[in-house]
């Protein structure tokens, strides 16, 4: 009797502690200086840093363009570019899966829509070069989520529905061909669940510049993963439990119940950085969502939360003067280019 005892409350120990919720070494409410002017776009989907420019990856209405160029000190719009449409170096749905390498000062657009790869040089853009912008074929075999490795390969992420017919490992890189050179199946969850593949289906990463190693976020709760990237291998780092993202394993799942995680990961060599929650749950307005900004280490441990006054929809980080620059959201909903003091 004793021994089962004991077991039992083993058991309940390892059950209860595989979450553990984050402590950050640093907490500071900072300022944000507000850059832009209203932006005006319905939603942004990503940006980045570049020299002394801010890019932003969003589609403006009135100019039916995808990738806007700010001038990273001033806030003011320099130029835009890349067309809405199914034309030569035009796309529909390139905004989705967009990737900036910034060792070339390219940003590439990958739409399954129109199967093509998008890019931008910005520096032959940003002085009216007319070959800037080109495009080449893209035959995708599921519509996933893919990322542009060394050496001309692709690190496609996958993520299957219970019912689905397709099956295919989670990680899958192949060279420029399309044939697979190694893959992972590795999930923080092991079952192919409705939970696990609504929990999936929204990634929230970034692999750094050197394309060595990457880092997931979930949406809801906190689960940090993170992999080092081989020359012919994936190889697991760490997966952090923090909160639990408790959305139910229906296949329509409700997000009233949970805490709510992550909204964008942006990374640099040294650190991650994330717009983050962490205290709301979903059933609250959208603007109290969001309103910090989390930073890991590549071991996947939080160590800076910077609070805010404005939900952040999008960072990044300048790698030279580690300054932090965000897209945030007013309780209006109006949009800005903002710089995050921190110091």
């Amino acid at each position: 009797l004793f021994i089962i005892i004991i077991l039992f409350l083993l058991y309940s120990c390892k059950s209860d502690s595989l979450y553990n919720a984050p402590r950050f070494t640093h907490k500071k409410v900072v300022d944000l200086e507000l850059l832009s002017d209203n932006l005006s776009f319905n939603s942004v989907n990503d940006m980045y840093i570049y020299d002394n420019y801010v890019i932003i990856v969003a589609f403006d209405n009135n100019t039916a363009t995808y990738i806007h160029i700010y001038d990273k000190n001033t806030g003011k719009h320099i130029r835009s570019g890349v067309q809405r449409g199914r034309g030569p170096n035009e796309t529909i749905f390139g905004q989705f899966n967009s990737h900036f390498d910034s060792r070339t000062g390219v940003v590439s657009m990958f739409d399954f829509m129109n199967q093509s790869i998008i890019k931008m040089d910005i520096s032959k853009f940003l002085i009216g070069d007319a070959g800037a912008i080109y495009s080449t074929e893209f035959h995708p075999n599921f519509n996933t989520k893919v990322f542009p490795l060394n050496d001309s390969m692709l690190l496609w992420i996958n993520n299957f529905s219970p019912v689905s017919v397709h099956k295919a490992a989670r990680f899958i890189v192949t060279d420029d061909l399309g044939d697979s050179r190694y893959q992972l199946d590795k999930f923080p969850y092991d079952e192919n669940t409705w939970f696990r593949y609504n929990l999936y289906n929204s990634l929230y990463y970034d692999i750094t510049p050197d394309r060595d190693k990457l880092a997931i976020i979930s949406n809801y709760g906190l689960v940090v993963e993170i992999y080092e990237l081989l020359n012919d291998s994936i190889r697991e780092i760490t997966t952090k439990y923090y909160i639990e993202p408790t959305i139910g394993n229906e296949k329509e799942y409700n997000n009233d119940d949970t805490i709510l995680g992550v909204n964008d990961v942006y990374v640099t060599d040294s650190a991650i950085y994330s717009a983050y929650d962490g205290e709301h749950y979903g059933n609250v307005p959208s603007s109290q969502f969001y309103n910090n900004i989390a930073v890991f280490d590549w071991n996947g441990n939080p160590k800076s939360l910077y609070k805010t006054n404005m939900r952040v929809l999008r960072v990044c980080c300048d790698d030279n003067t580690d300054e932090l620059y965000a897209v945030v959201e007013n309780k209006d909903e109006s949009t800005y280019l903002a710089r995050i003091c921190c110091r």
